[in-house]
């Protein structure tokens, strides 16, 4: 693009430069062709040379001009539509990211009042997760419109989705585990039993082990709902600010008010810490 700019404003000047060349010489031109300057019937420099010799170059220079404004204009529409195709893609992924945490979030909120929910969520590991990731071609045009947070925020909301996932898989690894060795003493998945009975079969490092991992889990989770939520708002966002006019097709996210309750902080746990729960349970806490 600069090289064509730099070829046009060259042909300019160096027509300009042979116009005036041709003005200042017009005598010693008109001798060169073998005509008089001060008869009426002699050559017009001017008019029979200069004229014609502007008109084609201002035509030339007026056709590089509009067949650099065209391939311009063209440019401009494929890179705008580029742009706009991956921030759909990216919308598209980080949507379907939400609606995974957001089925998974609603199977915690079921239990989150219940003194023991880290036993009482449901392992959900055997569910087949989204595979769609955002669009890592919306980089640069993001870096045009000067929307560079939304690049790290956009990466850290999917990072933080995978994460959710990779904490949930091992959590419910955990709970199985725990649900096998309470099976195996005759306590079943619906029967109702003691913190103390539990925590004679499981023992106070399995209780704690499986207190953390999901009260961690649940943290992560909210962490990555806020995160893919404030994501997608702010690439609606770019969408309004710097693509308002534009026909091309553009996809807009909004969160229904039932939503609200699902992405909001979950309620804090009743047993505050894996400490209070041990303590619950009846083992003594070794200080040291």
């Amino acid at each position: 693009m600069f090289k064509i700019i730099v070829t046009i404003i060259g042909s300019i000047v160096g027509a300009t430069i042979t116009i005036i060349i041709l003005i200042v010489l017009q005598k010693d031109v008109a001798n060169l062709f073998g005509v008089s300057s001060t008869s009426p019937s002699n050559l017009s420099i001017l008019k029979d040379v200069i004229t014609p010799l502007a008109a084609s170059f201002g035509g030339a220079i007026a056709g590089a001009l509009a067949a650099f404004k065209l391939q311009n204009d063209r440019e401009e529409s494929k890179r705008e539509e580029d742009e706009i195709n991956a921030l759909n893609n990216s919308l598209l992924a980080l949507e379907a990211q939400l609606d995974d945490l957001s089925s998974i979030k609603q199977t915690i909120l079921d239990v989150a009042e219940e003194p023991l929910r880290f036993l009482e969520i449901r392992p959900i590991a055997s569910v087949e997760h989204v595979a769609e990731r955002i669009d890592l071609r919306m980089v640069s045009g993001l870096a045009r419109l000067k929307e560079v947070e939304l690049i790290q925020e956009s990466r850290l909301a999917e990072r933080r989705y995978i994460n959710v996932i990779n904490t949930l898989k091992l959590r419910d690894s955990i709970i199985v585990q725990q649900h096998n060795l309470l099976a195996k003493a005759g306590i079943n998945t619906f029967d109702s039993y003691s913190l103390k009975n539990i925590y004679k079969i499981l023992g106070p490092n399995n209780l704690a082990i499986a207190y953390e991992t999901t009260e961690e889990y649940i943290n992560l989770l909210d962490d990555a709902l806020l995160s893919i939520k404030n994501a997608i708002t702010k690439i609606n966002s770019v969408f309004d600010i710097h693509y308002k006019d534009k026909n091309y097709g553009k996809l807009a996210i909004k969160f229904p008010k039932e939503a609200e309750k699902v992405l909001s902080k979950t309620p804090s746990p009743i047993i505050k810490s894996a400490r209070e729960l041990l303590e619950k349970a009846g083992h003594i806490v070794q200080d040291h």
